[in-house]
């Protein structure tokens, strides 16, 4: 279990059907180098090196979400660590 301050990875990320249509028209080869250059971007936090300006667009609209969802995990994370030392510090209380 990580503690509290712990860095945490993504363990997934939502991928909404609007950036889809954008992205569908890129080439193959692009389409590829952005879904990598996400998918790496919200395990790692690692932005890509080389990204074409149609993706880089893309790619930053994405990242906002990922960032967002990023913050939200965290404060759930330490909401539920939170809850949980509460919960027993209660519970050992009544003994």
């Amino acid at each position: 279990m990580q503690k509290l301050g712990e860095k945490r990875k993504m363990d997934k990320f939502n991928f909404y059907y609007v950036y889809l249509e954008e992205m569908n028209r890129l080439s193959g080869r692009e389409f590829k180098k952005l879904v990598n250059a996400l998918s790496k971007y919200a395990d790692t936090g690692e932005l890509p090196k080389s990204l074409s300006k149609k993706s880089s667009l893309i790619f930053n609209q994405v990242i906002r979400v990922i960032n967002q969802e990023k913050r939200l995990t965290d404060i759930s994370y330490k909401r539920s660590l939170a809850g949980k030392k509460g919960m027993k510090s209660r519970w050992n209380n009544k003994k």
